[in-house]
């Protein structure tokens, strides 16, 4: 997440926590360098604007002008893209995608329910409904 960060004195000195040796093994340094600088949250951009928000409001630490920091998600799976950069897949990507499938189900199942359960009523409803117009007309005199 966005207020999960690593701040240190340059780009290479923030991610240096990022860096996990068995993700990154067939990676070259400078690739590694290159992917943690497209992570620098900036303070003159919609990310920094949401962290100096969320700094008046208290709920993270301002970024401090003379500190870089990049966001702080864990790599756990990189490709090579075409045009020769570095792709990796965070566990901020991996977490919200199974709470995004988790949401799914979750939206599904409650919008069955709230469609199946009023139709058995209605039924049932309709049904009882039937047996008590069947008993009155029985019961009504010839």
């Amino acid at each position: 997440p966005l207020t999960q960060r690593m701040c240190g004195h340059d780009v290479e000195d923030a991610a240096k926590d990022l860096f996990h040796r068995e993700v990154f093994a067939e990676w070259n340094h400078s690739m590694f360098v290159d992917w943690a600088e497209r992570q620098v949250i900036r303070p003159h951009h919609f990310s920094g604007w949401i962290l100096t928000a969320l700094s008046y409001v208290h709920v993270v630490e301002p970024i401090r002008s003379n500190r870089t920091c990049v966001r702080g998600c864990d790599p756990f799976r990189c490709e090579m893209q075409e045009d020769g950069r570095l792709s990796c897949a965070t566990y901020c990507f991996y977490s919200l995608q199974q709470s995004l499938v988790l949401l799914f189900f979750t939206h599904a199942a409650c919008t069955t329910a709230f469609i199946v359960i009023p139709m058995i009523k209605v039924r049932l409803l309709a049904e009882r409904e039937v047996e008590v117009g069947q008993e009155l007309s029985a019961n009504l005199p010839e």
